[in-house]
């Protein structure tokens, strides 16, 4: 009986460690578009929990998969019978690493960046859930300044937005340092997008609703404030 009782613990531990370190997708796309379709070993997706932009996957198993991601032309949502309008963004097979996120970010040439980052399993207020763990200073000055360099030299924001959020996958950030960010590009509508991309690896977040005075439109302004309110 000891033996039993023993062995059914081990298996509910073995149970608990696969649901801690379970495996994230995530697919966005900078064109113009919004009306992403993915397709992930020939299932079919569209849309997301993070954002109008955003497709998340949850708990892939581990190892290669084939991901497809195409825009649609069309005026009807759903897949549909529509796929003559389906143009085909991206067409590559990715490797999914047991308790990682993986990120592909599509820009409008239609070229992949493809990050990850390890998902740690901690507690809030008595309920468990699956975050980053962002015991972590913001961005260092010097580097933080090297970024935007970066950023300064590129002509078009497709190409800045891309740069942006590879560097901010790697690093965390400051509220400052976003409204900083912000500055450097020409486009409203990209400015909500990096403002909405960097709250999630924002260090001070109950300071992020300064972001909002980055805006000249009031629209924008409430998106980020629904946004911030949504993912909280």
């Amino acid at each position: 009986m000891k033996k039993t009782f023993t062995f059914l613990t081990f298996l509910f531990f073995i149970a608990l460690s696969a649901t801690a370190f379970s495996n994230r997708l995530t697919i966005s796309s900078n064109n113009d578009n919004p009306d992403i379709r993915v397709q992930v070993d020939g299932k079919n997706y569209q849309l997301g929990r993070n954002s109008q932009d955003d497709i998340v996957i949850d708990d892939l198993r581990a190892g290669y998969h084939n991901v497809k991601v195409y825009k649609s032309s069309g005026s009807r949502r759903g897949w549909g019978n529509q796929s003559n309008n389906l143009k085909l963004l991206y067409n590559g097979n990715i490797i999914i690493r047991s308790g990682f996120h993986t990120d592909i970010t599509i820009n409008r040439f239609g070229k992949a960046f493809v990050d990850e980052r390890q998902i740690q399993r901690y507690e809030d207020d008595g309920n468990n859930y699956d975050n980053y763990e962002w015991n972590r200073q913001p961005m260092n000055e010097r580097s933080f300044e090297q970024l935007k360099q970066s950023i300064r030299r590129e002509s078009f924001d497709d190409t800045k937005l891309s740069i942006a959020k590879t560097a901010i996958r790697d690093q965390a950030v400051s509220t400052t340092q976003v409204k900083e960010l912000l500055g450097l590009f020409s486009f409203e509508q990209n400015k909500l997008d990096i403002a909405k991309y960097c709250y999630q690896y924002t260090t001070d977040h109950n300071n992020y609703y300064l972001v909002a005075n980055s805006f000249a439109y009031s629209s924008s302004k409430q998106e980020l404030m629904r946004y911030i309110e949504q993912n909280r």
